[in-house]
């Protein structure tokens, strides 16, 4: 599950980790090809929600989307409702994203 996150604690500057460090992470985390396929999954879905976010804004205004790489899996009014149904339901990273459907968003100048 994704969520982006404007607090400025979360941030700061990671520590570098040393080469064992990053050997125990890559290994708790499954292996480098494991993350590989993870990433992937994680990009699939996000090109879906690409793909498909001004229908789905059209549909269901101001919702909460759960993503998968097959579509929408659930929609809600809040946040913790669709977050609720992933975790029912087993869904987290890098399998799904949760997205608001705003039919007002922030204009961003780049």
């Amino acid at each position: 599950m994704v969520v982006t996150c404007n607090d400025p604690e979360r941030r700061k500057p990671a520590k570098s980790l040393s080469e064992a460090e990053k050997e125990e992470l890559i290994e708790r985390l499954g292996g480098a090809e494991a993350i590989r396929q993870s990433l992937a999954e994680f990009r699939e879905v996000n090109r879906r929600m690409d793909r498909e976010r001004t229908t789905l804004t059209v549909k269901h205004p101001n919702k909460w989307v759960l993503m998968g790489k097959d579509g929408p899996l659930a929609f809600g009014d809040t946040f913790e409702e669709v977050r609720e149904y992933a975790r029912a339901n087993g869904l987290g990273n890098p399998h799904v994203v949760i997205e608001y459907l705003d039919t007002d968003p922030p204009t961003m100048i780049l």
